[in-house]
């Protein structure tokens, strides 16, 4: 979860003098039972503030790090037939949640040309004002904001999705305890942006360059046995294409510095 993420990047930075001390640690979290789970991992962490939404963070500099935080922001779901747009919504038929469709409504995005019936266009309303939020405070303040999530800069289609009890499930079965997420459209995101933006590139590209292979060879010569095998498998899940290195990507929103681990 973010606080275990966060207490990582705590013990990272402890080292790099005056950091820390200088620094306001804040997470983005509305859930009461999270909070509870990240005041848990942050318990030797000072200087640690909670708050409901991106709005809220201060007016001074900021580095940001959004992982898999766009991809559990709500949907809205659209679908061409016959010549114009639906919107498809949920509704209720014999005591279940099932899916349906609006009437015509206008077009959901500009970008969507040349479609087909029966294509799907997602868009996320609350996006464009968290990137405005975000990106404003560093074009005026200066900064850094990476975001981590899976998907592309050509999205298309329903990629809506459900895992419950670690498993894939119905996106319409046990509302309320399963993880709802959808593919993460990284051009709208770049189209938000009011400073500069770099990627996305792949996860895995992302964390060759910062030098992940070295760390990985040098933290494998200390181990062996099924503690090495867990170190391997760790790896090649964060960055070989059949697992997270390429359906996994990283933006990055900057002021004056292109960030480590892209090339202008």
């Amino acid at each position: 979860g973010r606080g275990t993420m966060m207490a990582d990047m705590v013990r990272v930075a402890a080292p790099i003098p005056g950091f820390l001390a200088s620094a306001d640690i804040m997470l983005v979290e509305r859930s009461r039972s999270l909070r509870k789970q990240q005041r848990q991992a942050l318990r030797d962490s000072h200087n640690v503030v909670w708050i409901n939404d991106v709005a809220s963070l201060p007016d001074q500099p900021l580095f940001l790090l959004a992982n898999e935080f766009f991809d559990a922001l709500p949907i809205r779901q659209f679908r061409y037939r016959s010549g114009c747009w639906q919107e498809i919504v949920v509704g209720l038929q014999d005591g279940k949640l099932v899916l349906g469709h609006t009437g015509p409504v206008p077009d959901p995005s500009p970008r969507e040309r040349c479609i087909a019936d029966d294509h799907i266009c997602e868009v996320r309303p609350a996006m464009r004002q968290i990137v405005g939020d975000i990106s404003s405070r560093i074009k005026t303040h200066g900064g850094l904001a990476l975001i981590i999530d899976y998907g592309s800069e050509t999205l298309s289609g329903n990629t809506l999705q459900a895992v419950h009890a670690h498993a894939k499930a119905n996106p319409l079965s046990n509302p309320g305890h399963a993880d709802l997420t959808a593919y993460v459209d990284f051009a709208a995101i770049k189209s938000a942006a009011t400073c500069r933006c770099a990627g996305p590139i792949s996860q895995g590209t992302f964390l060759n360059r910062l030098g992940i292979q070295h760390r990985y060879e040098r933290l494998a010569m200390t181990m062996s046995g099924s503690q090495l095998a867990e170190h391997d498998l760790a790896y090649r899940r964060l960055t070989h294409e059949d697992q997270m290195g390429d359906l996994f990507k990283v933006l990055a929103l900057f002021g004056n510095h292109l960030p480590p681990g892209f090339v202008q």
